[in-house]
């Protein structure tokens, strides 16, 4: 996830990604080092790694909202 995206301070469960897009978070990476499993308490920050699951067509509408603004 790059700075700048309009994710980063917010939380999983807020996202609610899965029912929004179909895709499912599997991980995420933090300064190299995976987190815990996520779950919807699970804050996203600028420049973590987010391993996604899903269909490509899920994919590309969880990168959609996971990209920064303006792009």
């Amino acid at each position: 996830m790059m700075k700048g995206s309009r994710a980063a301070g917010r939380t999983l469960a807020e996202l609610d990604l899965r029912r929004r897009t179909g895709a499912t978070v599997l991980s995420v990476v933090r300064n190299e080092q995976p987190l815990p499993p996520p779950d919807g308490p699970t804050r996203l920050e600028a420049e973590d790694l987010v391993v996604l699951y899903g269909p490509h067509e899920a994919i590309d509408r969880a990168l959609a909202l996971l990209e920064p603004v303006g792009r």
